[in-house]
């Protein structure tokens, strides 16, 4: 059976059991701020304490934990450098698709991380297809996944 290659907008422990139970790898990539940025800011416990309690969690459900770098400013569907249309959004004026920030962060990291990796560039290229058709459909606006 091939794994999908989906976004849901968040993943559970039962999610990732199931999946590893179904004999596919999981992994859980996380994009931790910058620790410089928030040097001596209270977020800065909060935010390591919840890395270690994913990671904690992806070794007993039996993931893997990468702790992955991640740029939302770079478009998802051709990698061209976005322009800042508002507050967090985004528009290519390479191929137009428009997006929040946050969204395309998510998925440039998985499409780097299968690519560099895992080495699984048809991958990376079927992740980057199926965005682009995702984009085609909804008008270039990627603001709703």
């Amino acid at each position: 059976m091939e794994p999908s290659l989906s976004y849901r907008g968040g993943w559970s422990t039962g999610a990732v059991r199931r999946w590893v139970e179904g004999g596919f790898s999981a992994a859980v990539l996380v994009d931790l701020p910058e620790t410089e940025s928030l040097r001596g800011a209270g977020l800065q416990g909060t935010l390591l304490r919840l890395a270690e309690r994913i990671e904690w969690m992806c070794g007993w459900e039996g993931a893997l934990y990468v702790e992955w770098r991640s740029s939302g400013r770079i478009c998802p569907v051709c990698g061209e450098q976005g322009v800042e249309v508002s507050r967090r959004k985004y528009r290519c004026p390479e191929c137009g698709a428009e997006w929040s920030r946050d969204a395309a962060s998510c998925f440039n990291a998985v499409k780097s991380f299968l690519e560099h990796y895992l080495r699984r560039g048809d991958l990376a290229e079927r992740s980057r297809k199926w965005l682009s058709e995702k984009a085609e459909k909804s008008e270039e606006s990627l603001r709703k996944l």
